[in-house]
């Protein structure tokens, strides 16, 4: 069975690559994706937004129906809305990742950093 991943604020530049990255990576479907209320791209396809053939699900502004659907969620979005997504995580009892633009961890040396890996869904084992 494949894991379901969302992707809350996949109208946004690195939103349209997780999508992207979640259509190619076996194992995973794509489950949904939402924006804030007003954003333009509301109801486009979200494999249209990801560059990818279209999948049939819309971009909605509904992040609750997004966990509900999903079994993780990806945020990419504010860190105000970031509370708001973990709270819906719990709530639904899913696993979310969230990275608000502007974040990053300071880069490891070129000596200790790992490799590259690919996307994997598979289960641990």
């Amino acid at each position: 069975m494949a894991t379901r991943i969302g992707v809350v604020g996949a109208a946004g530049r690195m939103g349209r690559m997780l999508l992207a990255t979640i259509a190619a990576t076996p194992g995973c479907v794509i489950a949904g994706g939402t924006e804030r209320p007003g954003n333009p791209a509301l109801g486009e396809d979200l494999g249209k937004l990801g560059g990818i053939e279209p999948v049939g699900i819309v971009l909605t502004a509904d992040p609750d129906a997004l966990f509900a659907g999903a079994d993780a969620v990806l945020d990419f979005t504010a860190p105000s809305a970031s509370a708001t997504h973990a709270g819906l995580a719990a709530k639904h009892g899913h696993a979310i990742s969230s990275a608000p633009p502007g974040s990053r961890r300071p880069s490891a040396p070129p000596s200790r950093r790992r490799p590259s890996a690919r996307p994997s869904c598979s289960p641990p084992i």
